[in-house]
């Protein structure tokens, strides 16, 4: 809700499968230090640059590639002992990340399942341990989660997703990850 209000972003863009952002009484959902700063806007820019050369490391032409994105940037914090189910999304997206802010030892990694199944030949899973700094992107259709935190920090990420200029508008067809072997 923070980044729906600040950028005045419709509710129903958000999702292409029209789910509600909950809105939970007393949170004051702002953040104008945050969204207004020259780091934000820095780490913004530097999540663009991430976000064409992973496009062209899965098949996207140079010339093919938007100008402009619109991207979605929030945080999540994964306290000690927390965790995240798994989730994948079919929104019209590029691709989805995290920019690890605070990792810590011990703490969450994030496995990514075989979007194909469970069932062998498939059902493989890939286990990334996350470091401070580190930068993840992946298919936004990607069905991921993180492990429980058994470190004694909180896990602190920036999350995005990254969109058309019009939204989540790409459809799947057109979505080059799905032919990366």
């Amino acid at each position: 809700r923070v980044f729906m209000n600040f950028f005045r972003v419709d509710e129903s863009a958000l999702t292409s499968t029209g789910e509600r952002a909950p809105q939970i009484t007393g949170v004051p959902y702002t953040w104008p230090e945050l969204l207004k700063s020259s780091a934000y806007a820095s780490l913004k820019g530097k999540l663009i640059e991430i976000s064409r050369l992973y496009m062209e490391t899965v098949g996207y032409k140079r010339r093919d590639i938007p100008r402009t994105f619109s991207i979605w940037i929030w945080v999540e914090v994964v306290e000690p002992s927390g965790a995240m189910p798994p989730i994948s999304l079919t929104d019209g997206g590029f691709l989805a990340g995290r920019y690890f802010v605070q990792a810590p030892e011990g703490g969450s990694k994030v496995i990514f399942q075989d979007a194909r199944g469970i069932n062998p030949p498939y059902g493989h899973t890939h286990a990334i341990i996350p470091s401070e700094g580190e930068v993840i992107a992946h298919p936004i259709w990607a069905p991921h989660f993180l492990t429980p935190n058994t470190g004694n920090k909180s896990m602190v990420t920036f999350c995005f997703k990254v969109y058309p200029e019009d939204g989540n508008s790409l459809d799947w067809e057109d979505d080059k990850t799905g032919d990366v072997r």
